[in-house]
């Protein structure tokens, strides 16, 4: 596990050090008496590779970064969208985005990733629908460490859709109907995240290929895992669960079944892993109970 989460750091070290290369000197934005006052003044005045720090304040902006380039917020850095019906930050087909250190509340879509490769790092997102959408068309990077996402009870903290391949460690998902939607065929792993009180911890659709490692999936009010309808004959994901904590949930801890249901209504492809802890999952362990899983899949085995 920490050989994964140290290539997890190290991937957004070089990706980070290729970006703050692109420029020598960085644009200070303050709200009293920097060069800029207005975060997006600065991100239209960098060149591609540049750098933005953020002093502390709270800035009234919906972002639109078309360019590679760092977003770093000092401690207390927040932006609030100006018009809450938009992402508070939109990255549009580009590459090598950074955005570290910055809080983004009062938002119904913290950060919108169109076709994009981004970091987001060290950041906490209050968001009523979405904190990240991602919809890739070809393949992109998205590196998470240390996000919190944090919702209102409805919307999804994470929605993942298309091609590519997104790393996640470290983070928290709080009160969202569902923690993370992962589907196309995205491949994504994630690691030391927590998912608590939220309707679904995680769903699962489509192609997507999803490996969990030493996540903690409690308390939510549905299934902690919940693996929906895939259109195909043959499905093909491929769900690996590595010494995970999923306990204490409405439903069940993964589910093919329907809420009312308790025979299968979705198909899927393989479920494998080993030393997973389920513990007091309401309606059981898996749905169904007989659920085809590897010898030592339950820690408890």
């Amino acid at each position: 596990m920490r050989l994964w989460h140290s290539g997890l750091v190290l991937a957004a070290v070089l990706i980070l050090s290729a970006v703050v290369c692109g420029s020598t000197f960085p644009l200070i934005v303050s709200v009293d008496d920097g060069a800029f006052t207005k975060i997006q003044d600065a991100i239209d005045a960098t060149e591609p590779g540049g750098v933005i720090v953020i002093r502390s304040g709270t800035y009234e902006e919906n972002l639109l970064i078309d360019r590679p380039l760092t977003l770093i917020g000092a401690d207390g850095a927040v932006v609030e969208p100006e018009d809450s019906a938009r992402p508070a930050i939109a990255v549009d087909e580009t590459g090598a985005v950074s955005i570290q250190g910055l809080t983004i509340r009062g938002a119904v879509v913290g950060i919108d990733l169109m076709n994009s490769s981004c970091s987001i790092l060290d950041c906490t997102i209050r968001a009523s629908s979405t904190g990240v959408n991602s919809v890739a068309f070809e393949g992109t990077t998205v590196l998470m460490d240390h996000v919190e996402f944090r919702g209102s009870g409805t919307g999804t903290g994470l929605a993942l859709l298309g091609m590519g391949l997104s790393l996640l460690a470290n983070c928290e998902f709080d009160r969202f109907g569902t923690g993370a939607s992962l589907g196309g065929t995205t491949s994504v792993a994630i690691c030391g995240c927590s998912f608590e009180r939220c309707f679904d911890g995680l769903t699962i659709l489509n192609t997507a290929s999803v490996t969990l490692i030493g996540n903690t999936i409690r308390g939510n009010y549905g299934s902690g895992i919940s693996l929906s309808q895939h259109l195909a004959d043959l499905p093909d994901e491929t769900l690996i669960l590595l010494g995970n904590v999923i306990e204490e949930n409405g439903y069940w801890g993964i589910s093919l079944c329907g809420y009312d249901a308790m025979e299968p209504d979705v198909l899927f492809g393989v479920i494998e892993g080993t030393g997973n802890a389920f513990r007091d999952n309401r309606r059981g362990r898996t749905c169904p109970e007989d659920l085809a899983l590897p010898a030592g899949f339950f820690l408890e085995e």
